[in-house]
C-alpha cells in the first residue's frame, strides 16, 4: 500500500527518470555479463595457448634431446670408425709381421723342389714343407679378405673363364692334400660351363669348399664334384662329401665368420665358407648347404650365372685357358737378367737372392734406401724391392727413378691389400707381388717384364 501511494505521488517526470535509471543498471549488468563471458573466453584462449606452449617446451626439450643423443651418436660412430681403422692397421702389420718370417721358407724351399738333382725324398719334404708355408699364408690372406669384405672392398679381376678348367685346376691344386683314403670324382655334365668371373677368387672359393670336405671326412671317404644347368642361363655347381654331415641347427650359422659347428671336435677355422660365400656372391651368385644330419655327409651348391661364348668353326667353344701363352711371347729373355734386390730382412734378402741366383739370375743385394740409392747408379734389367726399409720406402726409392729411367719394377711386400696393390703401381712399380712368394712366381714376374730382347737397363739416363 505504501509503495502504491508512493507511485501515485510520482509525477510523470520522476517516473521517466526512474525508467532511465533502471534502464541504465540493465545496461551496465548485461555490459558485465558480456565482459565476463569475453574474460572467460580469454581464460579459455589463455589455457590452449599456455598447453600449446607447454607443448613447444616439450618439444623443445625433445629435440634437445634428440640433438643430444645424435651427438652421442657421431661420438660414437667416430670411436668405431676408429677402432675399425685399428683394427684394420692391427691385422695389416700383423700379417706382415706374418708374412716376414715365411719368405726366407718358401723362397728357397721352392727353389730346392724345382731342380731334379736335389734327391727324390728331401723334395717330398720340401714340397711338404712348401705345402705348409702357402696354407699359413691362405690364413692370414683369409683375415684380410674378410676385412676388406666387411669394408664393402672386394675387387675382382673379371674375365671370361671356364667353369670345368676351374674345378679341374682346384682338383689339381689340392691333390697334394688329399689324404690317400678319400676319391675324388668330376662329372662335369654342364653343357654351358663359362662365366664371367674372376679366376683366381674362383679357384679360391672351389679350394674352400674342397678342403672343407677333407676336414669333414678325415681320413676315409669320398667327394664328388658335379656340374650341371638346371636353370636357363645358370650354371650350379655341387661338392658332396660322405663326411661328418651338418646339424639342421648348424645350417644357418654354418657361412658366418668364425663359425664352429657345434660338436665337431675339429677346430676348424670358420673362415673358409664365410670368404666363399662372399666370393660367390660378389659374383652375383648363390651358394647353399644342405645335409642330412650328423654322420650322413653334405652338400654345397654354387649357382652362377653363365657367359656366352664365341663359337669356332668346327662348332667348339673358342677360350683359351687364362694360364696358357702364346707361343710367340714364351721366348725365353737374355741368359742372365741382372737385378737389383732390395731387402732389409737378412734372412729374406739371403734366401731370396740365393733362389734368384739357382734360377739363373744376377743379382745385387742393397739393405737400405740409401744403399738402393747407390747400387742404381749401376744397370740392371729389373728392380725388386720391399716397401718398409729401415731409412725410407721402396714407394720414395721408385718415385725418384721414375724421374730419369723406365726400369721395370716389382714391389715384394708383407703388405698385400688392394690399397696396397693399388699404392704401388700408382707410386711407380710395375706390379705388387705379397710375400711370401714362390721362387716360381717371382721369376715368372721378372721374366714377364722384361722382353727377349731387352738389354741392361741404364739408370743414368
Amino acid at each position: 500500500m505504501a509503495e502504491d501511494r508512493a507511485l501515485q505521488r510520482m509525477t510523470r517526470r520522476d517516473l521517466v527518470a526512474e525508467i532511465k535509471r533502471l534502464r541504465g543498471a540493465l545496461a551496465e549488468r548485461l555490459a558485465l555479463t558480456r565482459v565476463v563471458r569475453e574474460l572467460r573466453a580469454c581464460q579459455e584462449e589463455l589455457a590452449e595457448q599456455r598447453g600449446g606452449l607447454l607443448d613447444v617446451r616439450r618439444q623443445l626439450e625433445r629435440s634437445r634431446d634428440v640433438e643430444g643423443e645424435r651427438g652421442r651418436l657421431i661420438q660414437d660412430d667416430a670411436r668405431l670408425r676408429a677402432a675399425m681403422e685399428a683394427r684394420d692397421e692391427f691385422l695389416s702389420v700383423l700379417s706382415h709381421e706374418l708374412r716376414t718370417p715365411l719368405t726366407p721358407i718358401l723362397a728357397i724351399t721352392s727353389a730346392l723342389h724345382a731342380h731334379a738333382d736335389v734327391p727324390l725324398a728331401i723334395r717330398e719334404n720340401l714340397a711338404r714343407i712348401k705345402r705348409n708355408v702357402e696354407l699359413e699364408t691362405r690364413l692370414i690372406d683369409d683375415l684380410l679378405d674378410m676385412t676388406e669384405a666387411a669394408r664393402g672392398r672386394m675387387p675382382l679381376s673379371r674375365e671370361i673363364v671356364d667353369l670345368h678348367q676351374v674345378l679341374r685346376d682346384t682338383v689339381v691344386l689340392c691333390e697334394a692334400d688329399r689324404p690317400p683314403g678319400i676319391a675324388m670324382t668330376l662329372a662335369l655334365g654342364a653343357r654351358q660351363h663359362h662365366v664371367r668371373a674372376d679366376a683366381m677368387r674362383l679357384r679360391q672359393i672351389f679350394w674352400n669348399l674342397v678342403r672343407n670336405a677333407f676336414q669333414s671326412i678325415g681320413t676315409d671317404g669320398e667327394i664328388s664334384l658335379r656340374s650341371t644347368n638346371d636353370a636357363s642361363g645358370r650354371i650350379t655347381l655341387t661338392v658332396r662329401d660322405s663326411g661328418c654331415g651338418i646339424d639342421g641347427a648348424d645350417l644357418d650359422g654354418i657361412f658366418l665368420p668364425f663359425y664352429q659347428p657345434r660338436g665337431d671336435g675339429r677346430g676348424r677355422f670358420g673362415l673358409q665358407l664365410a670368404i666363399s660365400k662372399l666370393l660367390v656372391e660378389a659374383h652375383e651368385g648363390r651358394i647353399a648347404a644342405t645335409s642330412p644330419g650328423r654322420g650322413q655327409g653334405a652338400c654345397f651348391e654354387i649357382e652362377l650365372g653363365v657367359a656366352p661364348v664365341a663359337m669356332e668353326n668346327d662348332g667348339r667353344r673358342a677360350l683359351p685357358s687364362p694360364s696358357q701363352t702364346p707361343a710367340e711371347n714364351s721366348a725365353p729373355p737374355p741368359a742372365r737378367l741382372a737385378i737389383l734386390l732390395v731387402e732389409d730382412n737378412v734372412d729374406s734378402a739371403d734366401a731370396l737372392a740365393t733362389a734368384l741366383r739357382l734360377e739363373g739370375f744376377d743379382v745385387r743385394l742393397a739393405g737400405s734406401l740409401a744403399a738402393a740409392r747407390e747400387a742404381v747408379r749401376e744397370r740392371f734389367d729389373v728392380l725388386v724391392s720391399d716397401l718398409a726399409l729401415p731409412d725410407g720406402s721402396g714407394l720414395d726409392l721408385i718415385a725418384e727413378l721414375r724421374t730419369h729411367t723406365a726400369i721395370p719394377a716389382i714391389a715384394l711386400s708383407g703388405y698385400g691389400s688392394e690399397r696396397d696393390r693399388k699404392t704401388s703401381v700408382a707410386a711407380g712399380f710395375s706390379t705388387h707381388l705379397t710375400k711370401p712368394v714362390t721362387i716360381e712366381r717371382l721369376s715368372e714376374a721378372i721374366r714377364g717384364l722384361v722382353p727377349a730382347t731387352a738389354r741392361r737397363s741404364d739408370q743414368a739416363g
